[in-house]
């Protein structure tokens, strides 16, 4: 319920913006483990409206699943999210939308009494870990999962599974 309230009072700030929702699946106020990437994605949580693994058939979350099933991690064990929770149909972010994020996602994470572990994906992501790690949280980072880190920089990507293996011990 805290969530929603969350979620709602994300869309009454950005009327105009959309905010997906939470994997219904997912461990919601019980997780222990969330996953930051940046924003929704044009082909993902911004088209359908939730973040999630299953629900998403782009690139990226056909990524996330092949690398989570490589490390034993079931789909529904983490909570997922994005530092910037508001969708504009922009790949790009601003500075200012980081910062609006950052002060979100802080709230977001007093809505989480049981969260132990924050997994930044990709350096967008990544600019939320003073914030995390002023909150006491274990913090780890690692590469973003897109199509181009694969297909780029295969090395780079190889530095994922690992990262995310030490999400769950």
């Amino acid at each position: 319920m805290a969530l929603q309230q969350y979620l709602d009072e994300l869309r009454r700030q950005k009327p105009d913006y959309t905010v997906p929702d939470f994997d219904p699946d997912g461990p919601l106020e019980q997780a222990e483990v969330m996953f930051l990437l940046m924003k929704a994605g044009t082909k993902g949580a911004g088209v359908n409206g939730v973040v999630s693994l299953t629900a998403n058939d782009d690139q990226t979350a056909r990524n996330m699943r092949s690398i989570f099933d490589e490390i034993g991690l079931g789909y529904h064990d983490v909570l997922l999210w994005n530092v910037i929770p508001w969708y504009d149909g922009k790949r790009s972010a601003s500075i200012d939308e980081v910062e609006e994020g950052l002060v979100a996602l802080e709230q977001l994470v007093s809505l989480l009494p049981h969260l132990k572990t924050v997994v930044l994906v990709g350096a967008h992501a990544q600019k939320a870990e003073p914030m995390l790690m002023r909150l006491g949280l274990r913090v780890l980072t690692s590469p973003h999962p897109s199509p181009m880190v694969k297909n780029i920089n295969p090395e780079q990507y190889a530095e994922i599974a690992p990262v995310w293996a030490q999400a769950v011990k």
